[in-house]
């Protein structure tokens, strides 16, 4: 059984073009039938069908998962896509070439692999690049410093704005002071690619 990765994409680019991809994910939701079928927990609404309907053939383009969520404000199309691993690349490119002129941002968390990236180079809609998952708390954070602060609250003392002694802190207050609660933290770090 395959991770899942959740990714959240910005569509950005002309009025037109972003609003027709919106209409398109609309029609496909709307179906009383998925366009193909597919054993995607929300089929109407797998990948696949997109790149379907977009022209393309989702047995030559990789479309492992289906879209959660949409919405669009202020010529941003908002799309939550959960799939197989990673974040879908090929799918991404495929949307893009339907639609010159279109940008998609995403930022994609795969836990099971610590599989946590964004394209979002210059955080326009993705600042954050560390995210800190906990039992009681679920954050994300632009700079270590302030993840360092955020730790200290947790910790009860001054702790380094480093990635590597943030999560060793983290650990060893765990470990210190361990519950039946199952206390637990994970600190995680975005990998920012250029593509």
């Amino acid at each position: 059984m395959s991770n899942i990765c959740f990714t959240t994409y910005k569509v950005i680019g002309s009025k037109n073009s972003v609003a027709k991809l919106y209409e398109i994910i609309k029609t496909l939701d709307s179906r009383k039938t998925p366009l193909l079928e597919n054993n995607w927990y929300n089929p109407k609404l797998w990948l696949g069908c997109l790149v379907k309907e977009l022209g393309g053939k989702p047995d030559k383009v990789y479309c492992r998962g289906t879209i959660t969520y949409y919405e669009m404000d202020n010529n941003v199309l908002t799309i939550n896509t959960e799939t197989a691993w990673r974040e879908m690349r090929e799918t991404r490119y495929f949307i893009e070439a339907c639609f010159p002129g279109l940008k998609i941002y995403y930022r994609a968390e795969e836990e099971g692999e610590e599989q946590f990236y964004t394209n979002d180079v210059c955080g326009l809609f993705f600042k954050e690049r560390f995210y800190l998952e906990g039992i009681d708390v679920n954050k994300y954070f632009e700079s270590i410093i302030e993840v360092a602060e955020y730790a200290r609250q947790i910790v009860g003392h001054k702790v380094e704005a480093d990635y590597n002694i943030i999560s060793n802190a983290l650990t060893t207050y765990v470990k210190e002071y361990e519950t039946e609660d199952e206390t637990y933290y994970h600190l995680h770090k975005f990998n920012v690619l250029k593509d």
